[in-house]
């Protein structure tokens, strides 16, 4: 079972290779951070918005499956009692970590997080088993919160060939909350199948504990997670990114439609629903009006076009601001309504709705 150790060894790399994207969960960000890199890992600016180390360093939860590493490299008689120093020795006071501890508390008071943290994040449970250690508690897993840390503390042990009921006892040692422990058991069931050879651990655990009380709540999660999978994948058929769409109106006019994603209407694909959207109307008399929105809705057999949210607009000398503004290809006319505010260089006007046809345009205050 030794030779399995190369399993944390594939493990330490990809907690370093994604490490700069640790904790953002903005999906919007996060899809800013990767957009047009074939590659994400190892990124050189740390895009994490509550910690900040060199590329390359991992991160608190693979740290402590390193304590554990380097405890197994030492010896193998009284583990237990010897990791319990390592991670007062690796994350407690004197340690980086535990001098990052009084920032962590104070960016905790804060209701809208400002700051990142220069140096490592230590971790709750770390928190708390550094301190039940220090008081000599029996029982040194943190409680407070469901992570992680355990499954990661004891991931070397068990891949060194240690028994599931030794593997409990190191969880323990830095979490004892019911739902981690759980969710480590089975991941090592996982982990372990794998390991035998299994083509599909996932399926195959679920058809061992499906009828199993104790990982229920596994067995329903997973069930949940594909069916969100088989959704997303759905969606994403008629998913697009950087669309474009160009053509001529009923006037002949030319225009651009261009947004960063759209996606057809299930139920009639001739919508389209897009998202930061620029339109470009090339009149015949060589003027240009551009419109941006948040996002808007396109027939694309009628051409009409519907568009939404912080609506801005620029002919000649002027610019507007617009809750909404709607074109209609068959009249090449653009209504503009919803708190219309008018700039131009002499003056402001806000009206209610304004009415645009090529270049004239009537305001209806």
């Amino acid at each position: 079972m030794k030779n399995n150790l190369h399993v944390f060894l594939g493990a330490t790399v990809a907690d370093a290779a994604a490490r700069p994207l640790h904790w953002v969960y903005n999906q919007k960000k996060l899809l800013t951070y990767i957009k047009g890199k074939q590659d994400f890992t190892f990124l050189k600016k740390n895009k994490s918005p509550f910690y900040n180390i060199k590329t390359g360093k991992v991160s608190g939860y693979n740290e402590v499956g390193q304590v554990m590493f380097k405890t197994l490299v030492e010896g193998h008689r009284d583990i237990e009692e010897r990791f319990k120093k390592n991670i007062t020795k690796n994350f407690g006071p004197g340690s980086i970590y535990w001098k990052n501890l009084n920032l962590r508390a104070k960016y905790r008071k804060v209701k809208d997080w400002r700051g990142i943290i220069k140096g490592p994040w230590i971790h709750q449970n770390i928190i708390e088993t550094v301190r039940n250690i220090k008081s000599k508690k029996k029982l040194t897993g943190g409680k407070k919160v469901n992570e992680s840390d355990g499954y990661c503390a004891a991931l070397p042990y068990f891949l060194y060939g240690y028994n599931l009921k030794d593997v409990k006892k190191i969880i323990s040692t830095v979490t004892v909350s019911k739902i981690s422990l759980k969710y480590a058991l089975a991941k090592f069931y996982l982990i372990d199948l794998a390991l035998k050879g299994c083509k599909d651990p996932i399926n195959e655990f679920m058809k061992i504990f499906k009828k199993n009380s104790y990982f229920k709540s596994v067995v329903e999660d997973i069930k949940k997670i594909d069916q969100e999978n088989q959704e997303e994948s759905a969606d994403n058929i008629n998913r697009f990114e950087d669309v474009e769409y160009k053509g001529l109106d009923a006037s002949g006019n030319r225009y651009l439609l261009k947004s960063e994603e759209a996606y057809l209407d299930e139920t009639n694909t001739e919508i389209v629903y897009m998202t930061t959207v620029q339109a470009i109307f090339y009149f015949k008399d060589d003027t240009t009006l551009y419109v941006w929105s948040d996002k808007a809705i396109y027939n694309n057999k009628s051409l009409d076009m519907k568009f939404e949210q912080n609506v801005k607009a620029t002919y000649l000398n002027s610019e507007l601001y617009a809750k909404n503004a709607e074109y209609s290809n068959t009249n090449s006319f653009l209504t503009i309504n919803g708190d219309v505010k008018i700039f131009d260089i002499l003056s402001c006007n806000f009206v209610d709705v304004l009415l645009f046809r090529g270049y004239s345009h009537k305001s209806t205050y």
